[in-house]
């Protein structure tokens, strides 16, 4: 389907032992937040400039792939299958999974597939000429959730799910003067399909006019270039980052910055290649060039705080983790640094009450308390978020330069694993 900023690259798909395995671009995502719409959602409704954005790049997406391959319908979009990268870009992924594996969230003897929450009537009743305009009742679901918080129709069972469906009344968004928003919704999921946009160009139009009378001003552009982007500069490096490159990595977080100089994610990036090196000091430089164009992030904010312990400057260590917890007190990762940095410095109290918030958050089932560690190694630092999807078809994600198949200086960086069922298998691992 060749490139687009708004899909999941596929570079190649490949029988091994008659199991299908396809090659897809790694995708790093905003590590405070995850990797997939689905993380984002966890954390509560989204913002509506950010929820609307989000739509708009799928609209995108979906538009590029019907014009590349006519008559595509994904099937099963929902916030599971949209990556969001650490430009906070969103990309479709898992395209036709459904139909070239068989695989289904909800199958039975008259061949339904798809994932309840987001099927419209007709998929829910089977109908062979499903078309665009299932996707586009998708989206409505998945706009109505992203601005709620829930689904759209939601039951104790299947049946009530499938029957709200077929014949619920479309609930109203709880939002102020967003009428137009709610018409937009209500007609995405229309019952009958041809009271629905007939097509994508129409639905992503009237979405961008909303969006431009609510924020005057564009939504993000879209770039559909075939050259690197700054994005793809930094993926590539957080391969090299894996692969203990650190130069190289270094070298593509530059050429980031410099086609980008207000990525902030590059440079929290550049900074952790040099806290690998032992380079702390200027890992520090980076990290706080980062939070000068994002002061909200606590992925860069902890990762300062870890530099700032190897340098035994406990207190900017417990100051940056004391900073991020206040933006998110959800993070563990903040409340087991600054545990670190107490510890320390000698207040073994308020390292125990950061250690027992930590498990809590980690593990919220469980009483047990971790061990408490005085080791910080600068290769355990907060990574990016990687997405690795759910198939029953094994997906690899390559990131081994002497790969055959993928050539690192010409192709985005990305991470090899396959996966089985739920469980990562690591033994396949290059």
């Amino acid at each position: 389907m060749e490139k687009h900023p708004n899909i999941v690259r596929c570079f190649w798909m490949e029988r091994f032992d008659n199991i299908p395995f396809m090659a897809l671009e790694w995708v790093a995502g905003d590590e405070s937040k995850g990797s997939d719409l689905r993380s984002w959602l966890r954390r509560g409704p989204l913002d509506l400039k950010v929820a609307l954005s989000f739509i708009i790049d799928i609209c995108r997406g979906l538009q590029y792939a019907e014009k590349r391959v006519p008559g595509i319908v994904h099937r099963d979009l929902k916030p599971d299958n949209i990556l969001i990268n650490q430009s906070h870009q969103a990309k479709i992924t898992d395209f036709g999974l459904t139909i070239v594996n068989q695989i289904a969230r909800v199958s039975d003897s008259n061949g339904i597939v798809g994932t309840p929450a987001y099927m419209p009537p007709e998929q829910w009743q089977g109908d062979a000429d499903i078309d665009v305009r299932a996707d586009i009742y998708a989206i409505g679901c998945t706009l109505f959730e992203l601005l709620t918080g829930r689904w759209v129709f939601d039951g104790r069972t299947l049946s009530e799910i499938k029957a709200k469906h077929l014949s619920g009344i479309i609930p109203d968004l709880e939002l102020k003067n967003e009428q137009e928003l709610n018409l937009i919704i209500k007609r995405c999921l229309a019952k009958d399909r041809q009271d629905r946009y007939p097509n994508l160009q129409q639905l992503l139009a009237q979405l961008i006019e909303v969006y431009q009378n609510k924020f005057h001003t564009e939504p993000p552009r879209e770039d559909t270039g075939f050259e690197f982007s700054p994005e793809d500069y930094s993926n590539r490096g957080l391969s090299y980052l894996n692969l203990e490159q650190y130069e190289r990595a270094i070298v593509d977080f530059d050429r980031a910055i410099a086609l980008d100089p207000s990525f902030a994610p590059a440079y929290t990036n550049k900074g952790n290649a040099l806290s690998h090196y032992g380079r702390f000091e200027e890992g520090i430089d980076n990290y706080t060039e980062s939070l000068k164009l994002d002061g909200n992030s606590v992925w860069a904010l902890t990762n300062r705080g870890v530099a700032f312990i190897e340098l035994g400057l406990y207190d900017q260590a417990i100051t940056d983790c004391s900073k991020t917890i206040a933006l998110d007190s959800s993070y563990w990762q903040a409340y087991h640094y600054r545990s670190i940095a107490y510890m320390k410095i000698g207040n073994d109290e308020a390292a125990y009450g950061d250690k027992v918030r930590e498990n809590e958050l980690r593990n919220p089932d469980s009483e047990q308390l971790l061990e408490n560690s005085e080791n910080i190694q600068p290769s355990h630092q907060v990574a990016a978020s990687q997405h690795v999807s759910k198939s029953s078809a094994p997906v690899f994600y390559i990131s081994a330069e002497s790969s055959e198949k993928i050539d690192l200086e010409s192709n985005i960086g990305i991470t090899i694993s396959t996966q089985n069922g739920d469980k990562l298998d690591d033994s396949l691992r290059i």
